[in-house]
């Protein structure tokens, strides 16, 4: 039997980024996604996309090409105006169009 196909060349850890309560006005919060390459060879990220309202911000600390073995650091900072629940989706492709992607959640509280 022969198989063929690439798969994913990198992999999220977490899935889910839950920011909780964060005091409306008054504080923000970052948590990280740590994208990694699992692989036997370089992995291409081609791209890290944030649809989300804009009380999150994405900084995006990791390069174009991942050598094996190696990770890097993508943080989310969610900053609320008022109080509601605001969801948002981070998405990791890869070099072969795969997307792996965090849900995020967060709550801006009194």
């Amino acid at each position: 039997m022969n198989l063929t196909g690439i798969g994913r060349l990198v992999a999220v850890s977490p899935t889910v980024l839950n920011f909780g309560g964060v005091s409306a006005n008054d504080n923000s919060k970052s948590l990280t996604v740590t994208v990694s390459n699992p692989g036997v060879s370089a992995a291409g990220i081609a791209s890290v996309t944030l649809k989300a309202a804009p009380v999150y911000r994405m900084t995006n600390k990791c390069p174009a090409t991942l050598a094996v073995g190696a990770s890097c650091t993508v943080k989310v900072t969610f900053t609320t105006t008022a109080y509601q629940t605001y969801n948002g989706l981070l998405t990791v492709t890869d070099g072969s169009g795969t997307a792996q992607k965090v849900g995020i959640t967060g709550i801006g509280i009194n």
